[in-house]
């Protein structure tokens, strides 16, 4: 459950228990501590709108063994995939010179899965900025995860979903409080719900079939 606060950001509030799994892709080699800073800064802003986050290395090599089962595995329905990708893979898919990332939709209906964030453009904005690149990418992650659990056109004209933070809102990241609008959260939650049960479903239906 999430209610409104102060200048209408979601604060977290006991509810149901709600989580999506994320496939991550570190192609950039972004450095271990800064990547896990990166993942605690984005489970911090989706914690806010009441949800969890499972985080899975799915780098190659470097993954554990559970962690490349789950990764070669059917992506369950509250699986996300994010790639971090370097500038040369960055290139290929063109944005404007403001976007840090972007989030394939869907065209058929089904739910968007699928984002990616440049890292060289993470880099740069922290410079412009001065601030920490770790923080930044952190907030980026939590940003494309908005794209794939709000649907298009979910840019906001502030918060964390605005297209182009300003230095003030970096800000208010460092002091913990830049996050989802309180409908952003809303939203969230409750398409996380209903992919929640679209995987009970699923499961269940297996469970059957196989009695």
């Amino acid at each position: 459950m999430v209610v409104a606060g102060q200048a209408g950001l979601a604060q977290e509030m006991p509810g149901e228990n709600l989580a999506i799994r994320v496939r991550l892709y570190d192609y950039a080699r972004v450095e271990p501590g800064d990547l896990a800073r990166a993942q605690d800064e984005a489970a911090r802003v989706l914690r806010r709108a009441g949800v969890g986050t499972v985080w899975l290395d799915c780098s190659g090599s470097e993954a554990g063994a559970g962690g490349d089962a789950a990764c070669r595995g059917r992506p369950q329905a509250t699986d996300l995939i994010l790639r971090i990708l370097p500038r040369a893979m960055a290139e290929r898919a063109p944005r404007s010179k403001d976007s840090l990332g972007f989030a394939q939709q869907s065209t058929d209906g089904a739910p968007a899965y699928v984002a990616s964030v440049f890292q060289h453009r993470v880099e740069e904005r922290a410079k412009e900025l001065d601030s920490s690149p770790r923080v930044i990418l952190g907030y980026a992650l939590a940003h494309e995860i908005g794209h794939l659990l709000l649907g298009t056109n979910s840019h906001s004209p502030i918060g964390i979903m605005r297209a182009a933070w300003t230095e003030n809102e970096l800000r208010l990241a460092s002091r913990g409080s830049f996050s989802f609008q309180a409908q952003e959260a809303t939203r969230i939650s409750a398409e996380v719900a209903a992919r929640s049960r679209v995987e009970r479903d699923r499961q269940l239906s297996l469970a059957q079939a196989s009695d």
